[in-house]
């Protein structure tokens, strides 16, 4: 598996030389033999010889012999550093005497930087008078095999030892990998840990958010090849142990506070009441209701219940607020209180306003101060503020991003209520909050900071199982980003629209514009603001075009995904109601006080009536669509059928089973999907699931599988043995739950990334520099091409004249072209299925065969003057169902801006079954690496064949379903991106066929950007 650190770093490292500073230091010396010939200068004092050698036999001592040694005996490392020195680095190495002789106070052995650019001479000073120069040569390995001057003959073996490690719940985890003799790059073989790999320095980090056993594999990498594998073990203790590794919004919620008319807790039954007439007012948009408060005498209390206090593995508390006269009074205004007045009893959350702006925002009970921010807060306007709390360290956030943090005493537990909006027992300093506050979160956990960067940005994350539903604030373009949401149901506010292409009629296609398939529906009319309620549907075989209240749909075949609205109405009546193509019951599981939309979608046409049954009785006044329970109960589970009425007859619907487990059992927010897989290759199933304490069991036919207790799933190296249908029991002391079956299959055409191709504009002296990474075993065959003069035939203009491309493993080239022979790899066009070239063109072309489980950039510029467009290619030749290599993972660095300065990433995704990928378009990241002329707002679209814009992102924090954006990331180890930034990002579950990921810079600006493709397994 990809780390996507692997990647980038080879698109930003310069070249260097096989002999790296790591491979000096006298860890990595270990069985090598170090051998130092004078070039100038006059021999050593000690002995008349031009040349010695150093033979280390640990990594603090080691044998100096020579043919006439003058003394003899061991040395031993003091000292081993790294030293600049007029901008080089320099390895040292001091030794003291083991033998006698003249200059027996002391032997300096130093190996200097030669150029800066990785290559290394040597000098060294026997004598502190006397300076002379030489060279070195490192020879033999940890078994002591012969050598070649410069680099190892070896493997690298890791050498960390012990291999079980500890962690502590919510605090960042670093481990430093070492490996002898030393590995020039670090592959991350998988496990469930979550950690990434920084493919350069070996260095493991990361945050364990919940207590467990967890694993992950490494193995090292140097010119010699692949060292062995080696399995960590991390005992994550210190926190909850509710969850998994893998974090939702649901998970270790332990009250909600919606306040959609009542006080009711929607996590729990930790209901609240209103005091002193406090009441209720619209919130924002597609929130429904706030609490409002006076600012005098009113608050909201809740009774105290023990999952209320603080757990020793981490506490959160999340809240929007607009506050109408921000305080400032010496304590500002009370968010919420769970402390004894005037003593050290428990903890406060406080606001303050630009006069108390140098004032904290969490404390203690006893006012000792935890944070200190100049974060201030607005008048009339919504923000979203929150405070973490993990290991006596506090993080304010304030509108998703972190605003002040401090290491702090113990959040106490104590039996008082808490009170929302009031202090307790000091009514008369005027501390009561004043306006509203809505969606009250407390949490029994450490959230990450993209987990409060999803709240900030309104995504809830509060889903129940496969046929539950998600309220979103704002409504997406399409829901082509859903797609892997089949058979849930979604509610979005949405404003009708009279433009955007709609493809379908009662389904639709999901690249159809939502706003205006709204209105087609019948469930908006144009202009007008509403929520609509959306199942998500599978692909189907074709869809018809109507013409309905006013807007005209289009006519398509076979497509990959839909999705229907419940209610919709019109068009020209064809037959009695029947559910929609696609629509299947679903089963239901959700705990007691939870939200149930139940839709049912239909067609038939004309205008519907809707009858709803439980169990065969008919349930009063239950005759819209969906069918809604605000907060259901134990009486309401079983299965609902509806009567659906049009002008030609009734027929009776199955919607869907419901089960209702008690208060605080597990209820399922992903469940795992369906995958086909190619033998050899890798998997994973992941399952998200809402609850406090779960445990989880995989199962694969039925039978329990040993050791696998996670809510995610690794398979590596597939075999016919991994094939089977798998769930997942997952268990809490208030219930149990099992997940719907997920179907592996074992297809050697499974969908993969078969070809590459980038077309972009390169100024003359730059490079375009594409990576590629070939996951699997053996070697995989090739075609790379950058194409400038052969584009002509196209009719693109501005083309390069010349281009020239080298290839390179990780830092070292191992094929270049710069004007490709016809004779020599012109078969391998038409092989490829590649355009010709003309005969003796300037274009380059390289046909080269790399090995697996390496990762590789392609360098393309222009020779001397030339720049232009110009379309770089990579060609996967191996016959897909016998290769036993693929290529994983796919970016490009280069120049974005509009018009031809588009960074635009072609790829095909050969073979059959669907593929989920990360798409990601970074500029403002890249400054962390160095680069200064980052694309500062990068756009990132997906076009199909069709040139239909299926998916699009501007900002990665506002993309659909940010946790699991962020959850893929950390899997596959791309490096993150700041919380909020401008950079995009977005997950896609694509068909097989060709793509293009087009980078553009917002208002027409240009710069740096990096495109990235994951396969997520």
């Amino acid at each position: 598996m990809l780390l996507a650190g692997a990647f980038f770093v080879s698109l930003l490292a310069p070249r260097a030389a096989a002999v790296t500073n790591d491979e000096l230091l006298p860890t990595n010396l270990v069985g090598k033999t170090l051998t130092c010939t004078y070039n100038a200068g006059t021999p050593n004092t000690l002995d008349s010889l031009q040349s010695f050698t150093l033979v280390f036999t640990s990594a603090t001592t080691y044998t100096r012999t020579a043919p006439t040694l003058q003394g003899s005996g061991t040395y031993t490392v003091l000292d081993s550093r790294l030293v600049e020195s007029t901008g080089n680095r320099a390895t040292t190495l001091m030794m003291n005497t083991g033998f006698t002789g003249a200059g027996s106070a002391g032997v300096t052995l130093v190996l200097t930087q030669q150029n800066g650019i990785g290559a290394y001479a040597a000098s060294e000073t026997f004598n502190p008078l006397k300076n002379t120069g030489g060279t070195f040569a490192i020879e033999g390995g940890s078994t002591g095999g012969g050598g070649s001057t410069g680099g190892s003959t070896t493997v690298p073996v890791i050498t960390n030892s012990p291999v079980q490690l500890t962690a502590t719940v919510g605090t960042p985890f670093t481990y430093q990998l070492t490996a002898s003799p030393a590995a020039t790059s670090w592959v991350n073989m998988g496990g469930n840990a979550p950690v990434a790999i920084s493919p350069g320095s070996g260095l493991v980090t990361g945050t364990f958010n919940t207590a467990g056993s967890f694993t992950f594999s490494v193995r090292g990498v140097n010119a010699a090849g692949n060292g062995g594998t080696i399995v960590f073990t991390v005992t994550a203790s210190g926190g909850s142990t509710g969850s998994s590794g893998v974090t939702t919004l649901g998970n270790g919620l332990v009250a909600y506070y919606k306040f959609e008319g009542n006080a009711n807790d929607s996590a729990g039954s930790n209901n609240g009441t209103m005091q002193n007439g406090a009441t209720f007012a619209a919130s924002r948009s597609g929130f429904g209701q706030a609490a409002s408060l006076n600012g005098v005498n009113q608050f909201i209390a809740i009774p105290h219940q023990s999952v209320l206090n603080p757990s020793a593995g981490g506490y959160s508390v999340s809240l929007w607020i607009n506050t109408t006269n921000p305080k400032a009074s010496t304590n500002g205004s009370r968010l919420v209180d769970k402390a004894t007045s005037g003593t050290a009893d428990g903890w406060v959350f406080d606001t303050y306003d630009t006069l108390r702006q140098s004032r904290n925002v969490v404390r203690l009970a006893s006012s000792t101060l935890s944070t200190s921010s100049t974060r201030t807060f607005t008048s009339d306007t919504w923000q979203h503020i929150a405070f973490v709390y993990i290991a006596n360290t506090v993080t304010y956030y304030l509108n998703g991003t972190a605003a002040g943090t401090a290491t702090v005493g113990t959040l106490t537990n104590n039996t008082l209520p808490i009170q929302l909006g009031a202090p307790r027992g000091i009514a008369a300093s005027g501390e009561y909050f004043s306006g509203l506050m809505d969606e009250v979160r407390i949490y029994g956990r450490a959230l990450l900071a993209t987990e409060v960067a999803a709240l900030a940005t309104g995504d809830q994350g509060t889903s129940g199982s496969t046929g539950g539903t998600t309220t979103v604030a704002s409504f997406p373009a399409n829901l082509v980003g859903y797609r892997n949401k089949v058979g849930q149901t979604f509610q979005f506010t949405v404003t009708g629209a009279t433009s955007g292409s709609v493809w379908g009629t009662d389904v639709y296609t999901d690249d159809s514009s939502l706003a205006r398939a709204a209105v087609h529906a019948g469930v908006l009319a144009a202009g007008a603001t509403g929520t609509v309620t959306v199942t998500l549907l599978g692909g189907q075989s074709s869809y018809a075009a109507s013409t309905r209240n006013g807007v005209t749909s289009a006519a398509w075949g076979s497509w990959p995904g839909s999705f229907a609205f419940a209610g919709s109405t019109g068009g020209t009546v064809t037959s009695r109601p029947v559910a929609a193509s696609g629509f299947t019951a679903t089963t239901t599981s959700l705990t007691i006080g939870g939200r149930l939309v139940l839709p049912i979608s239909v067609t038939g046409g004309g205008n519907y009536t809707y009858q709803w049954y439980l169990n065969n009785l008919r349930i009063t006044g239950a005759t819209s669509n969906p069918y809604i329970i605000d907060s259901i109960t134990a009486a309401q589970a079983g299965t609902y059928t509806v009567d659906v009425t049009n002008s030609l007859g009734t027929n009776r619907l199955t919607a869907g089973t419901v089960t209702v487990g008690a208060t605080g059992a597990p209820t399922i927010a992903l469940q795992p999907l369906s995958k086909s897989v190619s033998p050899g290759s890798t998997f994973t199933l992941i399952v998200d699931a809402n609850g406090t304490g779960n445990t989880y069991q995989w199962f694969r036919n039925g039978t329990a599988l040993a050791g696998e207790t996670q809510n995610a799933l690794l398979r590596q190296n597939v075999t016919a043995s991994d094939a089977g249908n798998y769930t997942v029991r997952i268990s809490n002391s208030a219930g149990t739950l099992t997940s719907n079956a997920a179907t592996v299959t074992l297809d050697p055409n499974a969908s993969r990334p078969a070809n590459i191709s980038c077309r972009t504009n390169i100024a003359a002296g730059s490079l375009v520099i594409p990576g590629f990474f070939v996951s699997g075993t053996g070697t995989k065959q090739v075609l790379i091409r950058a194409v400038g003069p052969g584009l002509a035939a196209f009719g693109v203009e501005g083309t390069m004249s010349d281009p020239k491309l080298e290839v390179f493993r990780g830092q070292t080239s191992i094929a270049s072209n710069d004007n490709w022979s016809a004779t020599a790899i012109g078969d391998a066009f038409s092989r490829a299925g590649a355009f010709g070239l003309p005969a003796n063109s300037r274009d380059a072309a390289i046909l080269v065969s790399l090995t697996a489980n390496q990762s590789y950039t392609v360098q393309v510029s222009g020779v001397g003057p030339s720049s232009g467009i110009v379309l770089i290619e990579v060609y996967d030749l191996d016959n897909p169902t016998t290769a036993t290599s693929k290529l994983s993972n796919v970016s490009v660095r280069g120049v974005a801006g509009s018009g031809d300065s588009t960074l635009i990433l072609g790829l095909v995704i050969g073979g059959t079954g669907q593929r989920t990928l990360l798409l990601r378009g970074g500029g403002p990241a890249l400054a962390a690496f160095g680069v200064t002329t980052a694309l500062t707002d990068p756009q990132l679209a997906v076009y199909d064949k069709d040139q239909r814009r299926v998916l699009e992102n501007d900002d990665w924090s506002g993309a659909a379903f940010v946790t699991e954006l962020e959850r893929a990331r950390q899997f596959v180890a791309a490096f993150a991106y700041a919380a909020n930034s401008k950079d995009a990002a977005t997950l896609a579950l694509l068909d097989p066929g060709a793509y293009t990921i087009q980078i553009t810079g917002a208002n027409n600006a240009t710069g740096e950007a990096l495109v990235e493709v994951y396969e997520v397994p």
